[in-house]
């Protein structure tokens, strides 16, 4: 599947014009032949007495460097100036797009001119590689044409939509055709692309810069934790070079996106987004800000395979699509501009409008943050801006803009999501609703007889395949579905289970190890059959594990606990992967020393913390660790080193915690932990990760203390 490359009928919204950025090669002339004229006679006063080669080329770097960073100080002084006069930011994102578009285009026309030097320089560099290499850089000749049609430099994120705002990122993007160029070419480019980053960023224009080539494995970017990469690529916009290459390098990330993660991660991303408050926003993340709409904007890219740089023409696109009507794309245009326009001023409110009228009228300075908008704010918005008369006619203006921004985002969101796809595995078929986030119809292969689940289903491992889907996806089951797998219960033998162990065992870890196992646990233990005359519940998790039979809706200690144990017990193995979470993102230099073994033995730590509760006469954190060792070899493990080290957590759930509050003797505590832990940095962080999200599972107020 390939991207589409155009968008047709866009004329027929002229109502869309103001908020789209024209290419007006004349403004990008003046700027260009401007600082043309102001480096040539700044090097021409120095150039005669420079001689050596690495002396020309650092002096140029120089020279390029102050006569830029002050063009492009005194450009972005007047740019600034000019939104607080104007009632359409988009003007304002337009004429800043337009002032780097001309930078980045002049950055690249002086560094061209410096080939023969850099190549010259990467000669001497390369004195001791192989004839060949060398041989190969010294035939590259200084055409142009050569470069831009091997090489492509593009502007990505917002800077790519023409949304390029004061506080933005200046998103870079350079792509060689690796494809065509030998290993000396590709030396040369790769060189050309450093001494352009050395002139931006030494002349004050910083970029969030990626370099790409052509034939690169591009399949990291479907990661959980790169998908938010690819937007940023599909929708940029091509400075320099060829475009045939930019369109090539769009398909090759329209191909990694695996649709249903990628749909899945950025809704979860705006149903995660914060709702603000009255009178407090993060004008870019918080619900009803410009990430509100980014969201299902890229969606709708995703499902259609056209990703064109501008939000005007995906919001035509909409419309042509009936997703939209004129009405709605126009309010999502105003509250956009708005948006924009608060965002740029908050961006330089602290350095270029706070005075001293504006700390008489209760200004803080130190609350004038990028992308925040609170009190202090809106009263300097209110007093250098004209656009609105008082306080109540902004608020009005302002929460309606920002409602329009999240109420429209999620209409467009449900009418995408309002489908359903077709999910294939070994054994069968699964159609899941997009919108409800559920499998509405399991079915077996096509083409086979369609056969009750029981037949479906015959083997254990053949669920677990299903349950291992649902526990990267986060789907649920309809009420009828979770109904008739409870006639799996009577079917899942223990000899049916012993026959299969092994296997089960195997798709059990990758179960434990999905980020919403908890969820998937929770769902198996819903599907229950009728309760007999041993009154004990019969679930479907209890298939697998029967002691978690025991476990359901069994109360104790009410005094301490909140919920029963079943309960708490799924909502402290939530807990563990939300922390697992945290300590990937907060401190990689920990998480790195966890295997997929360590987060295994966590998990079954989590889920079998509390199993000992089953038997009242007990101490559950000792005989808990029997109860779980013959659970685990009865579900076909077959790992000691696993099994002590989920011991190790049983036993020691609430050791940690215990530790914390003797503040008297912390030094003693400290030291008890890291012998219990053995000393060794594995089962410190899992002991940790452990307790903690015990504790915070126990209740309410557990949850916020750790917080």
């Amino acid at each position: 599947m390939f991207l589409e490359s155009t968008i047709s009928d866009i004329e027929n919204y002229p109502f869309l014009n103001p908020f789209r950025f024209e290419n007006d090669p004349s403004k990008k002339y003046w700027h260009i032949s401007t600082l043309e004229s102001l480096l040539e006679e700044n090097w021409n006063s120095i150039e005669e007495g420079v001689t050596e080669n690495r002396e020309y080329l650092a002096a140029r770097e120089k020279i390029f460097s102050s006569s830029v960073f002050q063009y492009f100080t005194d450009q972005k002084n007047r740019i600034i100036q000019e939104s607080l006069e104007t009632d359409n930011s988009f003007q304002i994102l337009g004429a800043y797009t337009c002032l780097l578009d001309s930078i980045v285009q002049t950055a690249f026309d002086y560094s061209f001119i410096d080939i023969p030097l850099i190549k010259e320089r990467l000669v001497e560099e390369l004195n001791h590689e192989l004839n060949y290499k060398q041989k190969k850089i010294q035939k590259f000749t200084n055409d142009k044409n050569f470069v831009l049609n091997h090489l492509v430099i593009f502007a990505r994120g917002g800077y790519g939509r023409a949304e390029l705002g004061l506080s933005s990122d200046r998103d870079l993007g350079y792509c060689l055709d690796t494809n065509r160029l030998n290993n000396g070419e590709a030396e040369m480019l790769r060189q050309l692309i450093v001494h352009i980053e050395n002139l931006l960023r030494n002349s004050g224009v910083e970029t969030a810069h990626q370099y790409f080539e052509i034939d690169e494995d591009l399949s990291r970017f479907d990661e959980v934790n790169t998908l938010h990469t690819i937007p940023s690529i599909l929708e940029s916009r091509v400075l320099l070079g060829s475009e045939s290459l930019a369109t090539n390098l769009k398909n090759r990330f329209f191909q990694v996106i695996t649709f249903e993660p990628y749909v899945l991660n950025l809704v979860r991303s705006f149903s995660e987004s914060k709702e603000p408050e009255l009178n407090r926003m993060d004008l870019k993340m918080d619900y009803g800000g410009l990430r509100s709409l980014q969201i299902p904007l890229w969606i709708t890219a995703a499902t259609f395979g056209i990703f064109p740089s501008q939000t005007a023409d995906l919001l035509a696109f909409l419309i042509q699509k009936h997703l939209l009507s004129h009405r709605q794309a126009l309010k999502l245009c105003q509250a956009l501009e708005f948006l924009h326009d608060l965002r740029n001023f908050s961006a330089v409110a602290k350095e270029h409008y706070f005075d001293d009228e504006a700390r008489d009228i209760g200004c803080v300075q130190e609350n004038l943050l990028q992308d925040q908008l609170n009190d202090s704010l809106e009263r300097l918005y209110l007093l250098k801006k004209n656009r609105f008369k008082n306080v109540d006619e902004f608020d009005r203006f302002r929460l309606q803009m920002m409602e329009q921004i999240g109420e429209l985002s999620k209409v467009i969101l449900d009418r995408l999501l309002d489908r359903t796809i077709v999910r294939t595995f070994s054994k069968f078929q699964v159609v899941v609703h997009l919108g409800n986030r559920r499998v509405v119809e399991i079915h077996a292969l096509e083409g086979l007889p369609q056969v009750p689940l029981t037949l479906i289903f015959d083997e254990p491992q053949t669920l677990l395949e299903l349950f291992v889907y649902l526990g990267h996806s986060d789907y649920d089951l309809t009420y009828d579905l979770k109904d008739e797998m409870a006639s799996l219960i009577a079917h899942f033998t223990p000899e049916l289970m012993k026959v299969n162990q092994h296997l089960i065992a195997e798709k059990f870890s990758e179960l434990m190890l999905t980020p919403y196992a908890a969820n998937v646990l929770e769902l198996m233990f819903d599907i229950s059959d009728t309760i007999g005359s041993t009154k004990t519940p019969q679930t479907l998790i209890g298939c697998f594990l029967p002691e978690c039979n025991q476990m359901r809706f069994l109360l104790r200690n009410l005094t301490y606990h909140q919920h029963p144990v079943c309960k708490h017990t799924l909502n402290a193995l939530r807990n563990a992967q939300l922390e697992l979470n945290r300590l990937r993102e907060n401190y990689p230099e920990l998480y790195q020393f966890l295997k997929p073994s360590h987060i295994l033995a966590l998990k079954w730590g989590m889920l079998f913390h509390d199993v000992g509760k089953i038997d009242p006469q007990t101490k559950h954190q000792i005989s808990g660790t029997a109860i779980a060792s013959n659970a685990l070899e009865r579900l076909g493990y077959d790992d000691p080193e696993m099994t002590n080290l989920v011991s190790l957590l049983i036993v020691h759930h609430m050791t940690v915690v215990q530790l914390s509050k003797t503040s008297a003797y912390f030094d003693q505590a400290l030291q008890s932990f890291f012998e219990i832990a053995d000393r060794n940095l594995v089962n410190v962080i899992l002991l940790y990760l452990c307790n903690i999200s015990d504790y915070s599972a126990v209740s309410e107020s557990n949850a916020r203390d750790t917080r």
